[in-house]
Order: structure tokens, then sequence, then C-alpha cells
């Protein structure tokens, strides 16, 4: 008989839900009955049909039943699908079998089906229960890259896996980011938390969240309650948690037999067994239908009361009623013969539990071995642990104790070895026993193995074996999941991000039992006037080093936590001090692998050292003492200090002062730069005749310290590095501008100077305070005068010629009051400490948190929209931390410490974030626009007002590049080469001017000739551009300039950045022509006379170096800006190539030029004379500016250049140290290095750009042959102008 598929459908469905109802009811024989009928009858069963018998199948009989029920399914014709699947690896992982459910995710993906978040989900639960979180948090991560949008449930899991692998404040953490993030946080999602913080012991935390719960829509429930119930019961308010319960079953709230089992099961415990009969009564008087739960509960309290045949009458009770025995029945059943000698019966329960497919239930076995040692079978129990196929601490535990009872040491040992290599662990009770039974029987062979062996990480076992999860060290094949990013990805692709690192917790303990490897902070206090370390007294009864002086302050960073929050944290709470972050200075960070306390304690940590400078040692009674932590301070000297150390004295907790620990008093003396100086003082006493010869023994040895005069050899040290910028007195003519222009650049002027403020806030967050002190102390010595002049060179406390490295230290920075930081003391006004600042220059300048780094970023912003996502990238926003708004160290209000969670950045625009200033610098600008009488002028002048306040540049860009005006303005943020994380952030920059209207019509050439500069680049036509505006030249002679104009100063720059004007219109370039002249004048003349041969010297001359100046500008205007990436995306070379992008563009801008330089020499537009004198001009230059540093962005262009061309044989160094010029050569280099640098812009090859810089950019021989013979002639590196014409009207206006 025909069936057509419409004839059988609603029948087939109406079959499914027979089957679901039954099935639901644990009637399986009579679902397979009805499963039977239905098919005789002709009635196909679909793949819904199957996936209802094969989960209920998995429910009830385990994982073999439902593999069974999908070999039937395919000998029906039917295939398995996702919910298939998902019903197997659930089952596997209700068994606690991780390597089945593996093997079946395995399975899933080899068939193509595409797995759902309910694949993932039973799967990060199997790995949570059977002790695997590191497995679990792959499968979560592997999740959110796939792009498989998580539920509740999965988040549900992953709390609920982490509260039970012991990351309780993670769990917290992570709960916190979904609030934040705005994802639907269930009754179930509280339930897990409640419980999992009481479980935790996080009274406090579980208090705060059922609050916030009760502020909710959300009812308690009764899980709720009875999650409060097993916290009371858990901390020993039993009386508290029996009156929750009672009041709950007194208003009817109680509908199911879950808390009765909580009840019965903490009195269980508390020995109350007639308390536990008596609600076990009430439950089964309730009427409730009894689950495997509540049978496991009442079989505990018949084994725990002897009553071993009441427990195996409920055993047949519960799967007479259809229930089966699980692993927790057969754990308690095996627990209660093995307490009442039934060894033999013990180990027939366990042989039917095997055949059951329970052998993962790892508890029972422990039972057992535990049994067998106990009664001196050690041998019957090692036999007992070969055949287990999975071990824990416990068992090993367990048999290591039995034989060091039998007195077998030797077999102890080498299990216990065994069981540290496995990645387990025992108590600390049975390492003791074994070590001490070895030393006392002479075998120290084995106790010297012992004490070497250092633990493992767990890894998953099977069968005996260690075996690596399939999550491990290899992709998933999956790659048919094509979602956009949703909400739910990117946040946990962003919470993936965060506990990346070794989880840390407050046990740290555990920490260092297994010898993790993680992070901790030490922080010294140091007293400036007195020499002193502040040395803390352990505690007793700390676990290392007890008894023993240390750091003033120390402690673990938690995951999530940042370094200098933590430093906060621990000094807050050791010591009673609450400092801000300005006042901790990080010095370098120390890697401590060392094993003590005969091998029960493992350091493995990398800590981060601060010290915090204090003008006079804090007064002892100032400081509140942890009693658990520190027992004692005091105040140390550090010569004194490092002698004990270097003397390994047992006082002290031993640091390797020859190592790299060290550093901390290198850096301390070369900071403050003392000494000491050792005295011998006779006593003049009366001394009887036959005590002479002991006379000596009453001699004084003291010590005196004083500082060295070291300001000598500093301020000649700082003179020298002023004596690299030669000063320039810049003073320009004013009569080509006319009356209006004059009146307003005076306003401009002032707007300058804000936009000066601007910049050097933008440097470093506490750059301001910094120079104010210096500026407000520079006429007390000449000492000080130095260092403010050199300091306002380079506009911070690095040097920019130096590559960066401080010239100051914290020794030289501003002092600050704080007079509440500790416990008032009478007659002490407070804390005055040094303000800090780090000794590396942060890359992150002052546009990121300083305790952000480029993984966290790109993690937050990839999971922003595509909007936030430029604001992010964007050159004119700051980011921020939520966390840096609120106080560094919160309290909760029930005392106990609440932990602060550096989650969420967010996006400031420039308008917020400097508005006060630019609300000042708009105001200046409007004026000058209102007084001068240049129309284009005007416009700018306006334009870029508005912008200060809208951030929005487009507008006042264009007006900037159709500028045509006597006096030139450039002023707003532009160039991003202080955002060393990803050259996204713009930093502000003022250059005026007065236009050489002779000059720029001489360069008028260079910006009609990009176009075709643009077609014929040495760099593939696909890549190349049909579209190159002309780039219009304006020359000027510089007036004044402010902002990001740091240590060498710029000849010219090409503006605007903005890729979108830059496609629209290209770029405008201004020359500063008496900047350049200057610098040839008193740096590139002498350089050639001093590196290049003589026969070549007279090729350099002004005319080829300033040539080669603006053509320098003009190639910033072609090659590659906007691109397709390979992927089809698009996107910019900036982006694409962040922090590289800066000295690669410098390298391409100088390279490229001199190609084009020779292209229009060839064309006829440019005399042939410069041909030959335009490469050793070049040569020349490069040394100039390999001068200003690798670290900045022309320099490491430079270098990159010039290895380049030497590599190739266009550089000639020969005997005498001087360098040439191979003509043959020349040529061809260029124009290969030319397109080496165009072709990775144009591929946005990031990791190319990386190699080519690295390989390249560095100081090679020849280099610094070249710069030695500069040295020694003492030629300036550059200069620093004098704005003489500008401080008139300045000093007028005032």
């Amino acid at each position: 008989m025909a069936r057509g598929r419409g004839r059988w459908l609603l029948p087939t469905r109406l079959l499914n839900v027979c089957l679901a109802a039954l099935c639901r009811g644990g009637s399986l024989a009579a679902a397979e009955s009805v499963l039977v009928d239905a098919i005789r009858l002709g009635l196909p069963p679909d793949v819904v049909t199957y996936n209802t018998l094969l989960a209920a199948h998995c429910r009830a009989a385990g994982l073999e039943a439902g593999l069974a029920v999908m070999g039937r399914m395919r000998e029906a014709g039917v295939e398995p699908d996702a919910v298939t699947y998902n019903s197997l690896i659930a089952g596997a992982a209700r068994r606690g079998l991780p390597i089945h459910a593996l093997d079946l995710f395995d399975e899933m993906l080899r068939a193509g089906i595409a797995p759902d978040s309910w694949s993932y989900n039973p799967l990060m639960h199997c790995l949570f229960r059977s002790g695997h979180p590191e497995d679990a948090y792959r499968v979560f991560a592997d999740m959110a890259e796939k792009g498989i949008v998580p539920c509740d449930t999965t988040y549900n899991t992953l709390l609920d896996g982490m509260f039970k692998a012991g990351y309780a404040m993670n769990a917290y953490r992570m709960f916190r980011y979904l609030q934040r993030a705005g994802l639907p946080v269930s009754i179930v999602t509280y339930n897990t938390m409640i419980n999992g913080l009481c479980s935790s012991g996080k009274v406090g935390y579980a208090r705060m969240v059922l609050r916030e719960l009760g502020k909710t829509d959300h009812a308690p429930n009764i899980i709720t309650y009875t999650a409060v119930m097993k916290c009371c019961f858990k901390y020993g308010r039993f009386e508290q948690g029996l009156d929750t319960f009672l009041s709950l079953l007194d208003r009817g709230y109680i509908s199911d037999v879950y808390p009765y089992c909580t009840v019965i099961s903490a009195l269980v415990k508390k020995g109350r067994l007639g308390e536990a009969n008596n609600y076990c009564d009430l439950m089964l008087q309730n009427g409730s239908r009894l689950d495997s739960v509540c049978y496991n509960t009442l079989i505990h309290l018949r084994c725990q009361e002897g009553k071993l045949d009441d427990a195996f009458e409920l055993v047949s009770m519960m799967e007479d009623g259809g229930l089966e025995s699980d692993e927790y029945t057969f754990a308690i059943l095996v627990n209660g013969l093995c307490k009442m000698g039934h060894i033999e019966a013990a180990e027939k329960r366990l042989f039917y539990m095997e055949m059951k497919g329970m052998q993962s239930n790892v508890v029972a076995y422990n039972c057992l071995v535990d049994a067998l040692c106990k009664f001196q079978e050690v041998d019957a129990a090692i036999r007992l642990l070969q055949c287990m196929k999975l071990k824990d601490d416990f068992t090993y535990t367990s048999l290591v104790h039995g034989l060091c009872r039998v007195g077998r040491y030797h077999m102890a040992s080498k299990f216990l070895r065994i069981c540290l290599r496995e990645g387990n662990n025992v108590l600390t009770s049975a390492k003791c026993a074994v070590i001490a039974g070895l030393r006392s029987s002479g075998f120290k062979n084995d106790l010297r193995k012992v004490r070497s062996v250092k633990p493992k990480r767990n890894k998953i076992k099977h069968h005996g074996k260690l075996q690596t999860s399939p999550l491990v060290g290899k992709r998933y094949r999956l790659s048919m999941c094509t979602k956009p990013p949703l909400t739910g990805v990117c946040v946990a692709l962003d919470f993936v991000g965060k506990v990346r690192f070794a989880l840390v917790e407050e046990l740290g303990s555990e920490v260092h039992r297994d010898g993790d490897y993680h992070r901790a902070v030490h922080v010294w206090i140091y007293s400036e006037s007195t020499g002193e370390l502040l040395l803390q007294r352990r505690a007793d009864c700390k676990d290392s080093w007890p008894g023993q002086w240390d750091i003033s302050s120390a402690g673990h960073i938690s995951a999530g936590d940042s370094s200098l929050s933590s430093a906060q944290r621990e000094l807050d709470e050791e010591l009673g001090i609450k400092l801000p972050s300005d006042a901790f200075e990080l010095l370098f960070v120390f890697l401590q692998e060392c094993v003590i306390n005969n091998g029960t304690y493992t350091n493995n940590e990398y800590n981060d050292v601060y010290l915090v400078t204090t003008l006079t040692p804090i007064p002892l009674e100032a400081f509140t003492l942890q009693e658990s932590e520190v027992s004692a301070v005091r105040y140390m000297h550090l010569d004194e200090y490092k002698s004990c150390l270097a003397k390994e004295s047992g006082e002290y907790v031993p640091y390797d002062v020859n190592g790299t620990y060290g550093q901390l008093f290198s850096i301390i003396e070369e900071s403050y730069h003392f000494e000491a100086i050792q005295y011998i003082i006779p006593l003049a006493i009366p001394v009887a005749p036959r005590f002479l010869s002991k006379l000596s023994c009453f001699n004084l040895s003291c010590h005196v310290y004083r500082y060295k005069d070291n300001i000598e050899s500093r301020s000649l040290t700082l003179q020298k590095q002023i004596n690299r910028y030669a000063p320039i007195h810049l003073e320009p003519e004013l009569t080509s501008l006319s009356e209006g222009d004059r009146e307003a650049l005076g306003y401009i002027l002032k707007a300058s100077i804000v936009i000066d403020d601007i910049f050097y806030e933008q440097v470093w967050n506490s750059n301001c305070t910094l120079r104010d002190w210096l500026k407000a102390h520079a006429n007390y010595s000449s000492f000080d005068k130095l260092k403010w002049l050199y300091y306002s060179i380079n506009k911070s406390p690095w040097s920019c010629l130096d590559e960066n490295k401080a010239f100051l230290s914290t020794a030289d920075s501003a002092v600050k009051l704080l007079t509440d930081a500790t416990k008032s003391v009478s007659g002490w006004k407070g804390i005055e400490y040094r303000a800090a600042f780090p000794r590396d220059n942060p890359p992150g300048a002052n546009f990121y948190p300083p305790d952000m780094d480029k993984m966290e970023f790109e993690l937050w912003k990839n999971g922003l929209p595509e909007k936030e996502q430029k604001d992010a990238t964007g050159f004119f926003t700051v980011i921020k931390r939520h966390d840096a708004l609120l106080p560094s160290i919160l309290a909760q209000s029930d005392g106990s410490n609440q932990t602060k969670t550096s989650d969420d950045l967010f996006v400031v625009p420039y308008s917020e974030e400097y508005k006060s200033s630019l609300e000042k610098a708009a105001e200046l600008l409007h004026k000058a626009s209102e007084c001068s009488d240049s129309p284009s002028l005007k416009n700018l002048l306006k334009t870029k007002a508005n912008a200060f306040l809208s951030n929005d540049y487009y507008e006042s860009d264009i007006a900037w590049m159709e500028l045509d005006s006597n006096l030139d303005v450039t002023i707003g943020p532009y160039e991003t080469y202080e955002d060393g994380l990803f050259s996204y952030k713009a930093t502000f920059e003022a250059f005026v001017g007065v236009r050489d209207d002779i000059a720029t019509s001489q360069v008028k050439l260079f910006g009609d000739q990009l176009q075709d500069l643009e077609k014929h680049l040495p760099l593939d036509n696909v890549y190349k551009s049909d579209n190159v505006s002309a780039a219009p030249i304006r020359v000027i002679n510089l007036l004044y300039n402010s902002g990001d104009v740091k240590g060498p100063q710029t000849i010219a720059f090409n503006l605007p950045n903005d890729e979108r004007i830059v496609n629209e219109r290209g770029t405008s370039m201004v020359m500063l022509k008496n900047i350049s002249e200057a610098k040839f004048k008193h740096i590139l003349k002498p350089i050639a006379n001093a590196c290049i041969r003589e026969e070549q010297e007279d090729y350099v001359d002004f005319e080829p170096y300033y040539t080669h100046i603006v053509c320098h500008e003009c190639c910033h205007g072609i090659g590659p800006h906007s691109i397709t990436l390979p992927t089809g995306k698009r996107s910019t070379v900036r982006m694409e190539l962040q922090e590289f992008h800066s000295a690669l563009e410098e390298a391409k801008a100088d390279i490229v030029g001199l190609w084009a330089l020779n292209f229009l020499i060839k064309k006829g537009l440019l005399p042939k004379s410069l041909s030959e004198s335009m490469y050793v001009s070049f040569l020349a230059g490069c040394f100039r500016s390999i001068r200003f540093g690798l670290e900045e962005a022309h320099g490491k262009g430079q270098a990159l250049q010039f290895n380049w061309l030497y590599e190739k044989g266009a550089f000639v160094l020969h005997s005498d140290g001087k360098f040439s010029v191979d003509f043959t050569k020349v040529e061809d280099a260029v124009e290969s290095l030319g397109r080496e640098i165009l072709t990775i812009q144009a591929k946005g090859d990031k990791p190319a750009a990386q190699s080519l810089l690295q390989s390249h950019a560095s100081l090679t021989q020849p280099l610094r042959v070249a710069l030695d013979k500069i040295e020694h002639m003492q030629v300036p590196v550059d200069i620093t102008p004098i704005f003489g014409t500008a401080n008139k009207l300045l000093a007028n206006d005032r």
C-alpha cells in the first residue's frame, strides 16, 4: 500500500507525543511497545521518534542503552541529527565519562553535523564534573570563536563549573560581567551564584547577590532558600537552617523532597541521627514521589546507623520503582560495608557496579582502598589501584598512608612519585610520613627522588594513561558556522580573554601546593631621608618562611585584577596604608622559583616589584597590621639589609642580591647615590692589665651613611644631553601680514599654549604634575635648572635621543602629602611621598588605561558594534576603564573586602576628555577668526574652534587644506606617533608661520606630478590608485610651535591623516624652510665633514637636501592608504600595521621620495645635477636621523633604509671610517626597498612589517662607526628653537 508523506505526517506526530508522555513518566517498556505496534501498522518513525526514545534511555539506563537506540535508528534508515548527539553527550556527561563525550562530539563533526549550544553545554558540564576546568574553558572558548551564541544554560554551566573547580571569585566576576553586558540573568543564575558563593565560603558575597535578587522581578524559589539552608548548615548555624526549613514548611512552600534531603544530610553529618529519622518520616508523609537523591539520602542515613539490611531494602525499593542505582548509591553502600568490616561484600558490590558501566566511580574505589589499607591488606589495595581507571588525590593518600603503617617506605615513595608525576597530590601528612620513614630507614636516594619531583597539572586520565583531550592542542574541524558576531558571542570572547591567565584565588595554598605559575606583587617602602627600607616580619602561622623579615607588603594578583590595584590592596590589607596609584613605581618583574618545606611548598611566582618612596619614615604606630600575615614592622638601612641577604642570614627571607632581585638595590642606589663609610671608634675606658690583650674586642664599628656629592656628575650628563640641541633663534619677518592677521596672531599664539598643555596630558597621566614641580623648583639650583631645561625639550622625563630612556628618577619627582593614608598619629602630619613615574615610556601614552594590554583591547573591541569599533580605533578618542572612576580600594558593607573588577573599557571623545582646555582654545580661535581679514584663515579658525567642541574634524581639515593666507596655521590633533600600542590616537600640535611665496611657487612641480608618480610606483598595478589628487605645498618660515614637537624638530609635515580626506582630496604639505636651513647648516654639513669621503663631500648641498624633504612629504600622499585585504574586507594601512605603521610610513616616504626624484630627473623635470648629489645628501641625512634614536619613527625608518642599501652595496664603508655612494648600485637598491615596503603596506601584512623592521631597523656596526665619529666631533643632533618674535608678541599682550 502506497503511503505518501502527507498521509502519515499527523499520525507520526501523535506517535511522538505519545512516546514523549510515556518517557517522561518513566514507562520505557510501554514506550517501546507503542513503537513496535506503530511499525507493525506501517507508521514510519522519524528522527524525533528515535531522539525521544534515545534521550529517555540515556537518562534511565545509561549511555550504552542510548547508543543501542542510535544503532536501531540507523538500521531503520533514519540518520542521527544534532539532537541525537546532544542527548548522547548529555548521557555521557551524567555518567562522568568525558572521553566518551569528547569522542561523540568528534563523531558528530566527522558526520558533518554542526553542533549548537546544547552540544557544548553538556560537554562543559562533563569536563567540570570530572575535574578538568581548563578543558571546559577551552570548550567555551571554541564555542565563542565559532560564532555559536551561548544561551542561559551555557553561562549557568560555566558559573557552576567554576564554583566546583574552586574559582569562586572568577565566577563572581563573570556574573557581574553578564549583568553589565545586558544579558538576561535568570532565577537559575541567581540560585547558582548563591549556592556557589555559600559553598565557597563567600557568605558576604552571597548575601549581596540575595539582596539584589530581592530587587529584581525574579521571585526566590525553593532552590534559592535551600541554598541558604545549606549555607547555614555548612557554617554551623544549624538552628537557623532548621528554622528556615520549618518556616518554609509551615507556609506550604516545600513542594518537593529536595529540601528534606538537605536537612537530613546535614543532620547525618553532625551525627544527629534521631532528628534525621524524624525528618525522614516527615518527607515520606509528604507524599512526594521519591527520586534517586532522596533514596541516596535515606540509604546514607541507614548506613551511618549501621543498618545495612535496611539500606539494601531501600535499594530494592528504589529499583522496583523504576529508578537505577547511580554512582552515589554504590559509593554509599561500599563505604557502609567497609566501615562494618564487610570487605568481601564491598568487593562484590564494586564488581556489580563495574557490570553497570560505572568504572569512573572513583569515590567507591577509594572507600575500598582505604579500608584495605586500614586492615593492613596493602597488597590487595595495590592490586585494586592497578585495576582502577581513574585515580585521585585520596586514592594515593590512602595507599601511601597504608604502606607507611606497615613500614614499606620504599614502596610508599614509589607511589608518591607516581602520584605527583600524574598531576595528583597527597595530603601533607602522607608526604611527611614518607619522608620521615625514608630518613629513619636510611633510604637517602629515595628521599632525594621524592624531594626532586615537581607536581604536574592534571590532565584527563583514561585507561590508566594520561591523555590529552581532543580539545587540547587541536582545533575543531567545524567550519560551517558562519553566523555574524552577536552580543552573546562577543561577551563570551571577551570573558575568554579575561580568564586566559592562571586562575589565582584566595586559596594561595593550592597554588603553592600544585606548583602553579602565577602572578604576585612585591611592594617596598623606602624612606628617602634615611635611606631605609620598611620590612615586615611574617606571621608565625604562615606556610612559607614564618617569623622571618621580608618585603614591606606582598600578595597574589587574583585573576581579573590588575597588578597595580593588587599592590594597593595588599598595602592596605597588611599595613593599613591607602595610597593612590601615582605612589607606586614599577621597577621590574622577577620570576621566583623555589621548593621549600620538604617539597610541600612550591613557589613559581612572577612578581611585579614596586617601590613607594616617602620623604621620611612612617611612624611605626601609624601602621595597622593584619595579624594573620604580619607580626611586626621595622625600618632597616638599604646597605645593611643587602648585606644580611648576601650573608644568607636566617632571620630574613632569602633573595639573591647578585641575581635579578639585586636590581632593587642598584635602582635605589642609582637614584639616590648614597655611600656607607665605616668608622672604627676605640673605647677610651680603663681596662685591667689582664684584659689588655682583648682590648680590640671593645672597639665600636659603626656605619655612617651619607649621600654622594653626585650632583656635579649628573649636571655634566644633563649638560651634555642639552648640548646635543643647537639653540636657534627664529625671528621671521611679519611685514607681509595684514593688520587684522597680526591681531589674530596674538590669540592664535595663546591657543597654541593651551594646545601644549593638552599634549603634556596626552604623553602620560602625571606629566603635568611633574612639569609644574620642575618649573617651580627650576631656580633652586643650577642642577634643578638643567633638569627643567632638558625636560622642556623632551616634554616628559624620557629622553627622545636615548630611545626614551628616563633621564630623571622618582627622586627628582614631585612631593605630595596625604594626611589620611593611615591612622592618625599625634604630631605627625601624614605621608609625604614622591609621585612615581614608569621607568619606561608607557607605550599607550595616556590614551589607554596603564594596565591594559593589546589582547584585552582587541577582545573588547571585537565585541562592540561596528560604529563603536570605529570610535574605539578612531583618532580622536581615549579609552578609559569604568573602575578608574571609582576609589581604588572598596569596602563591603559587611566589612569584608570587595574584589575590584577590571572589566569593561569605554570610549571618551577628546571633546569630553580635554573639555576645559578645548573650550578655552576654541574661544581664543573664535576671537582670532573675528580679527583676521583673510577669508580662508577666518574659515579655518572658525571650523577648528567648532571641531574642538564637537570632536568632528572633517570640515576643519578641509578648511586647512584650502588655506591661502600669509599667516599659516596648523592646529589640532594629527600625528599618531605617541600611540606605541596601535598608532590609533592623535596628539595635539600647533605650527604657526609666515608663508614664503617665492619658495612655495618653486615646489609646485611636485604636487602636480603626484598622479604620474603613483602610476609608475615600483608596485604591482593592482594595488595602485587611479585617483591621486595633486598635493598643495606651502612653504613657511616657522614663527611658533607647540604640542607634539618634543625632542627633534620636524622640518615638514603632510596632513591630514584622515583616510577619508586622503581618498577624496589627497593631502597637503607644509615645509618649514627656516628649520631646514638651520638643520643643514648646524648639523648636516658637520656630519658630511665627519662621515663622507672627501671626493663626494661637495655633493652634500642644501638644494638636494631640501628637494628630497619636499619629495618625502609628497610621497606620503601616494602609495597604499585604504586597502582591500585578501579576505575582501576594506581597511587601512594604519589599522592593519598598527604600531609598525609610523616607522614604515616614514621609511616609505624617504625611499620612495628618492625613487621619485630619480624618476623626475629622467623625465627632465629636475636638473641632472641632482642625480648624484641627492644620494650623497641622503646618506649624510641617514646619520642625522638615526641619532634621534631607534624608538622614534623617523630614526627607526632611517636605520631600515641605511642597512638595506648598505647590504645591497649602494653605501660603502671605507678603511678610513668614511662612507661613499656606489652610483652603479644605488638606483636598483632604492627601487627594491621601495617595492618591498609598498607591497607590505598594500597587503596590510603586519607580520612582514614586523620582520622587516626587526631584521633591518637596528644599530649595525657601520652605523656605530659613523655615530662614533659624529659623537667625537660633538656635532649637535638637532636644534631647539627660541621663538624670539612670538615671545615678544606674547609679552606685549600680557
